[in-house]
Protein backbone atom coordinates (compact mmCIF):
# COMPACT_ATOMS: atom_id res chain seq x y z
CA UNK A 1 0.00 0.00 0.00
CA UNK A 2 0.69 3.51 -0.58
CA UNK A 3 2.90 5.41 2.62
CA UNK A 4 0.68 7.60 4.28
CA UNK A 5 1.82 10.91 2.86
CA UNK A 6 1.20 9.48 -0.31
CA UNK A 7 -2.36 8.79 0.75
CA UNK A 8 -2.95 12.07 1.67
CA UNK A 9 -1.26 13.61 -1.02
CA UNK A 10 -3.86 12.02 -3.60
CA UNK A 11 -6.26 13.67 -1.76
CA UNK A 12 -4.92 16.71 -2.84
CA UNK A 13 -4.41 16.04 -6.29
CA UNK A 14 -8.58 15.09 -6.14
CA UNK A 15 -9.02 18.63 -4.51
CA UNK A 16 -6.73 20.39 -6.97
CA UNK A 17 -8.25 18.70 -10.06
CA UNK A 18 -4.09 18.25 -10.72
CA UNK A 19 -1.62 15.48 -11.09
CA UNK A 20 1.60 16.00 -9.25
CA UNK A 21 4.48 14.22 -9.37
CA UNK A 22 7.41 15.06 -6.66
CA UNK A 23 9.57 13.99 -5.34
CA UNK A 24 9.53 12.18 -1.75
CA UNK A 25 11.74 15.30 -0.76
CA UNK A 26 9.32 17.71 -1.73
CA UNK A 27 6.32 15.75 0.01
CA UNK A 28 8.21 16.61 3.07
CA UNK A 29 6.49 18.72 5.62
CA UNK A 30 9.93 20.42 6.37
CA UNK A 31 10.43 21.70 9.83
CA UNK A 32 12.78 24.31 10.29
CA UNK A 33 14.01 25.20 13.62
CA UNK A 34 14.98 28.93 14.30
CA UNK A 35 18.16 30.40 15.80
CA UNK A 36 16.37 30.86 19.17
CA UNK A 37 15.36 27.18 19.05
CA UNK A 38 19.06 25.64 17.83
CA UNK A 39 20.57 28.02 20.36
CA UNK A 40 18.26 26.18 23.13
CA UNK A 41 19.22 22.64 21.99
CA UNK A 42 22.28 23.61 22.26
CA UNK A 43 22.72 24.52 25.13
CA UNK A 44 21.68 21.09 26.21
CA UNK A 45 23.43 18.95 23.96
CA UNK A 46 26.68 21.45 23.83
CA UNK A 47 29.43 21.00 20.79
CA UNK A 48 29.47 16.88 21.14
CA UNK A 49 30.23 14.82 17.97
CA UNK A 50 27.98 11.74 16.53
CA UNK A 51 24.96 12.14 18.45
CA UNK A 52 22.75 8.74 18.52
CA UNK A 53 18.83 9.68 19.70
CA UNK A 54 16.91 7.18 20.73
CA UNK A 55 12.96 7.50 21.00
CA UNK A 56 12.33 4.48 22.93
CA UNK A 57 8.86 5.01 24.02
CA UNK A 58 5.68 5.39 22.05
CA UNK A 59 2.07 4.72 22.68
CA UNK A 60 1.10 1.26 23.68
CA UNK A 61 3.51 -1.75 24.97
CA UNK A 62 2.74 -3.39 21.73
CA UNK A 63 4.94 -1.09 19.60
CA UNK A 64 8.18 -0.53 22.16
CA UNK A 65 11.42 -2.77 21.44
CA UNK A 66 12.43 -4.18 24.71
CA UNK A 67 14.66 -2.08 26.65
CA UNK A 68 17.00 -4.85 27.62
CA UNK A 69 17.20 -4.54 23.65
CA UNK A 70 18.43 -0.80 23.41
CA UNK A 71 20.63 -1.80 26.10
CA UNK A 72 22.86 -4.00 24.68
CA UNK A 73 22.31 -1.68 21.20
CA UNK A 74 23.33 1.44 22.73
CA UNK A 75 26.51 -0.15 24.59
CA UNK A 76 27.69 -1.85 21.63
CA UNK A 77 27.34 1.31 19.30
CA UNK A 78 29.24 3.51 22.16
CA UNK A 79 31.98 0.49 22.03
CA UNK A 80 32.43 0.15 18.63
CA UNK A 81 31.61 3.54 17.32
CA UNK A 82 32.30 6.32 20.30
CA UNK A 83 28.72 7.41 19.85
CA UNK A 84 27.01 8.81 22.47
CA UNK A 85 22.93 8.55 23.20
CA UNK A 86 20.59 10.78 23.10
CA UNK A 87 17.10 10.19 25.03
CA UNK A 88 13.98 12.64 24.99
CA UNK A 89 10.62 12.23 25.66
CA UNK A 90 7.90 13.03 27.93
CA UNK A 91 7.59 12.41 31.58
CA UNK A 92 5.70 9.34 31.08
CA UNK A 93 8.85 7.79 29.57
CA UNK A 94 11.56 8.77 32.33
CA UNK A 95 10.93 5.30 33.85
CA UNK A 96 11.67 3.31 30.51
CA UNK A 97 14.83 5.54 30.11
CA UNK A 98 16.03 4.87 33.62
CA UNK A 99 15.47 1.33 33.29
CA UNK A 100 18.18 1.94 29.66
CA UNK A 101 20.51 4.79 31.24
CA UNK A 102 21.38 2.82 34.51
CA UNK A 103 23.42 -0.06 32.47
CA UNK A 104 24.77 2.46 29.89
CA UNK A 105 28.36 2.23 29.96
CA UNK A 106 30.03 5.92 29.39
CA UNK A 107 28.48 9.21 28.94
CA UNK A 108 24.83 9.68 27.82
CA UNK A 109 22.42 12.94 27.51
CA UNK A 110 19.05 12.47 29.43
CA UNK A 111 16.54 15.19 28.26
CA UNK A 112 13.15 13.32 29.08
CA UNK A 113 10.98 16.44 30.20
CA UNK A 114 13.54 18.52 29.40
CA UNK A 115 12.05 20.19 26.02
CA UNK A 116 9.37 21.53 24.61
CA UNK A 117 7.97 20.17 20.81
CA UNK A 118 10.05 23.36 18.92
CA UNK A 119 13.07 22.55 21.50
CA UNK A 120 12.77 18.72 20.35
CA UNK A 121 12.65 19.35 16.61
CA UNK A 122 16.02 21.56 17.38
CA UNK A 123 18.03 18.58 18.95
CA UNK A 124 16.59 15.75 17.02
CA UNK A 125 18.47 18.63 14.13
CA UNK A 126 21.15 18.27 15.90
CA UNK A 127 21.86 14.67 16.26
CA UNK A 128 23.40 12.71 13.73
CA UNK A 129 21.47 9.75 13.33
CA UNK A 130 17.64 8.53 15.10
CA UNK A 131 16.56 5.18 16.19
CA UNK A 132 13.76 4.40 17.72
CA UNK A 133 10.06 2.34 17.79
CA UNK A 134 7.25 4.23 15.48
CA UNK A 135 6.08 7.36 17.52
CA UNK A 136 6.17 11.37 16.79
CA UNK A 137 10.35 10.82 17.25
CA UNK A 138 11.02 9.44 14.23
CA UNK A 139 8.31 11.11 11.78
CA UNK A 140 9.69 14.71 13.90
CA UNK A 141 13.07 13.00 12.40
CA UNK A 142 11.97 12.45 8.95
CA UNK A 143 10.64 15.67 8.19
CA UNK A 144 14.06 17.18 9.30
CA UNK A 145 15.38 15.08 6.53
CA UNK A 146 17.58 12.67 9.24
CA UNK A 147 18.60 9.22 8.84
CA UNK A 148 16.05 7.24 10.86
CA UNK A 149 16.04 3.72 11.72
CA UNK A 150 12.62 2.63 12.60
CA UNK A 151 11.68 -0.45 14.38
CA UNK A 152 8.09 -1.59 13.77
CA UNK A 153 5.87 -4.43 14.96
CA UNK A 154 2.31 -3.49 15.86
CA UNK A 155 1.97 -0.49 12.85
CA UNK A 156 2.67 -0.99 9.26
CA UNK A 157 5.63 -0.10 8.20
CA UNK A 158 4.76 0.41 4.58
CA UNK A 159 2.10 3.25 5.31
CA UNK A 160 4.47 4.67 7.99
CA UNK A 161 7.81 4.60 7.60
CA UNK A 162 10.05 7.69 8.25
CA UNK A 163 9.24 9.20 4.56
CA UNK A 164 12.89 10.26 3.63
CA UNK A 165 15.39 8.92 1.48
CA UNK A 166 17.86 8.84 4.20
CA UNK A 167 15.90 6.50 6.26
CA UNK A 168 14.97 2.76 6.55
CA UNK A 169 12.99 0.51 8.97
CA UNK A 170 12.89 -3.27 10.29
CA UNK A 171 9.99 -5.21 10.69
CA UNK A 172 9.21 -9.18 10.79
CA UNK A 173 5.68 -8.78 8.95
CA UNK A 174 3.80 -11.92 11.08
CA UNK A 175 0.82 -12.63 9.76
CA UNK A 176 -0.80 -11.49 13.27
CA UNK A 177 0.66 -7.85 12.16
CA UNK A 178 -0.15 -4.94 11.87
CA UNK A 179 -2.64 -5.26 14.90
CA UNK A 180 -2.41 -1.73 15.34
CA UNK A 181 -3.40 -0.38 18.70
CA UNK A 182 -6.73 -2.95 18.95
CA UNK A 183 -5.04 -5.93 20.41
CA UNK A 184 -5.18 -8.38 23.38
CA UNK A 185 -1.52 -9.28 22.36
CA UNK A 186 0.50 -10.61 25.39
CA UNK A 187 3.78 -11.51 24.33
CA UNK A 188 4.15 -8.59 21.65
CA UNK A 189 6.46 -11.20 19.39
CA UNK A 190 6.77 -8.76 16.34
CA UNK A 191 9.11 -6.70 18.90
CA UNK A 192 10.83 -9.29 21.21
CA UNK A 193 11.70 -11.43 17.79
CA UNK A 194 13.79 -7.81 16.48
CA UNK A 195 17.05 -9.15 16.90
CA UNK A 196 19.79 -6.42 18.85
CA UNK A 197 22.12 -8.44 15.89
CA UNK A 198 19.53 -7.30 12.91
CA UNK A 199 19.39 -3.84 14.40
CA UNK A 200 23.17 -3.36 14.39
CA UNK A 201 23.44 -4.51 10.98
CA UNK A 202 21.32 -2.31 9.97
CA UNK A 203 22.86 -0.09 11.34
CA UNK A 204 26.46 -0.81 10.07
CA UNK A 205 25.06 -1.20 6.53
CA UNK A 206 23.00 2.37 6.31
CA UNK A 207 24.03 4.89 8.67
CA UNK A 208 27.86 4.24 9.74
CA UNK A 209 28.62 6.53 6.97
CA UNK A 210 26.57 9.88 8.56
CA UNK A 211 28.84 9.40 11.51
CA UNK A 212 32.15 12.41 12.04
CA UNK A 213 35.37 10.78 11.35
Amino acid sequence: GLHAVERNYQVVEYIARQVFRPSPEELLPWLHPTEEEKLLAKNLIGETKNLVLFGVGSRGRHKIWPAEYYEELINRLVRDYGITPVFVGTGEEERLVSQITRRITGRYLNLVGKTDLRTLIAVIDGCSVIIGNDSAIIHLAAALDKPTLGIFGATNPRWFYPYNQKSTYIYKGYPCSPCGIKTRCRDFKCMKDISVEEVYSCWQKNFVRFLSS
